[in-house]
């Protein structure tokens, strides 16, 4: 019995032995894997940073070294993330490329580097032989396999073709912040977030496309001039002209003698003093349509939306709600129509076809609408400095001369008056509200959101006046809720951007 037993104990070590061997090996392997992955995780994070700093550059199209930017940008950024032993990682720039997607959540799609546009940034960081040293393992002296190569892809998108929405802006967006992973990508996605900026809401105000164009016009005419000193454009004060719907023309003075300053003992809150700021003024509301009943307000969802509808939307914003019974969605047509063009700067032209949504007018409501936008009486929130986002139409028509889904007729049978004109929506546009006014001269005054005057480099200042800089290259990210598209040269809108991140 001592014997056998003795044997098996020699036998329980050599098992032992064997199976605590197999049990480094494991271990050793688990940690290999794990070791990977981590290292497979760094790269990602790089590849992520470098292709969201590439990125912002793309937002000013009409730089002419917006790709020697981006791809500097993007090799900087990269050199900001370490992976395992690696401190700083090096990205070649062989592999950041700059292209057009139409499909951006798609990432197995290929980048097209002739697009209408420059809008995707795809960034490679490596470990390799070449670049940054393979990764090397715990076991690989025992598998045959010291080291391996490890790559990450990143892409990341900006635009501005906003052609409507989907949800309502400045709500709160879409559950899944704006980016479903594509099926047959399979790719990761994410949307922007908070661009910095107060996000506008959708606002059931509408202006013609004339008038939008000859004030961005002497909006950027104005602001390049009075980066040096205000007033300073021998044109100054503008004046405009517009036809409206009745074929009359409105000539219309632009000013910039007010100015948003902190209204006193009211944190965060703004109000208009004289003075000037480097942006014009404009009377937006009521608007000269040359309709009887109808000065510019629409209805976003119940086509006999009530006057307390239409407060409700001026006060908050279109809601989701409004969305939802207007089909889910507010935006331009994807089927029969070329796009609105552009020309990359915010001014609209009408092509012979375009997107268009057509949307009811509204009679108009009382001049309670000042208690909407002070936040007094009914309401609470101050409008006074915010900015909303606005509509703009090209033509109209009496309600009773469209027939189903055809086009709107060329001439009409009947002046539209009130609540039967019917608005042909193109685009969008972003304003911030400045004062509102009741009385002789009762009216909204609004004036371009999106200006900053500075010093390059420095924090901007929107007191103006100082600087010897200006750009309106900032904006409003609407990502969780907006809806882009891609099948034609440029949008409508001005200072509404959507970026994004697939990988």
């Amino acid at each position: 019995m001592l014997k056998r037993t003795e044997k098996n104990r020699g036998t329980i070590i050599v098992l032992f032995l064997v199976l605590i061997t197999v049990m480094m090996f494991m271990i050793a392997f688990a940690v290999d894997v794990g070791y990977v992955y981590t290292t497979k995780s760094e790269l990602q994070h790089a590849a992520d940073s470098a292709a969201l700093a590439a990125m912002w550059e793309l937002k000013d199209q009409t730089d002419p070294n917006l790709e020697l930017n981006a791809k500097a940008r993007a090799l900087e950024y990269g050199t900001y993330n370490p992976a395992a032993e690696v401190d700083s990682l090096t990205v070649d720039e062989a592999d950041v490329h700059i292209g057009f997607m139409d499909d951006p959540f798609n990432i197995n799609k290929e980048l097209n580097p002739f697009g209408p546009e420059i809008n995707t940034v795809e960034v490679f960081v490596k470990r390799s032989h070449a670049l940054n040293g393979a990764l090397a393992l715990f076991v690989g002296g025992i598998t045959g396999t010291s080291e391996v190569q490890l790559q990450a892809k990143a892409r990341a998108f900006i635009t501005d073709r906003v052609i409507g929405f989907d949800s309502a802006p400045g709500q709160g967006g879409r559950d899944d912040d704006g980016g479903d992973s594509s099926e047959e990508g399979g790719g990761e996605s994410s949307s922007g977030g908070n661009s910095g900026m107060a996000d506008p809401k959708l606002w059931p105000f509408t202006i013609h496309y004339s008038f939008w164009n000859k004030y961005y016009e002497a909006q950027e005419s104005y602001a390049q001039h009075y980066v040096t000193s205000p007033y300073d454009d021998p044109d100054y004060p503008y004046t405009i002209e517009y036809e409206n719907i009745d074929g009359e023309i409105i000539t219309v003075t632009l000013k910039d003698e007010l100015m948003l300053v902190p209204l006193s003992g009211e944190e965060g809150e703004w109000e208009a003093v004289s003075g000037s700021d480097g942006k014009l003024e404009m009377d937006m509301y009521p608007l000269d349509t040359g309709s009887s009943g109808n000065y510019g307000t629409i209805d976003i969802g119940d086509e006999n939306n009530s006057a307390n509808d239409l407060k409700r939307q001026i006060a908050y914003g279109v809601s989701d709600e409004d969305l939802e019974k207007a089909g889910g969605q507010f935006a331009l047509d994807s089927d029969d129509f070329a796009w609105v063009d552009s020309n990359g700067n915010g001014l609209i032209d009408i092509d012979e076809e375009y997107k268009y949504e057509l949307v009811d007018g509204d009679t108009g409501i009382s001049w309670s609408i000042k208690n909407a936008i002070l936040g007094k009486g009914e309401f609470s929130e101050r409008l006074i400095g915010d900015p909303f986002i606005l509509t703009i139409f090209n033509g109209d028509y009496n309600k009773h001369d469209l027939g189903g889904d055809e086009l709107p007729p060329d001439s009409k049978e009947k002046k539209p008056t009130g609540e039967n004109l019917v608005y042909q929506i193109v685009g969008f546009a972003t304003i911030e509200i400045v004062d509102v006014v009741k009385g002789g001269d009762k009216g909204i005054i609004v004036q371009a959101s999106g200006y900053q005057f500075g010093t390059p480099g420095g924090s901007g200042d929107d007191s103006g006046g100082s600087g010897d800089y200006y750009s309106n290259g900032s904006g409003y990210d609407v990502s969780g809720s907006a809806i882009i598209g891609f099948d034609g040269p440029t949008l409508p809108n001005s200072s509404l951007f959507v970026f994004g991140l697939t990988r």
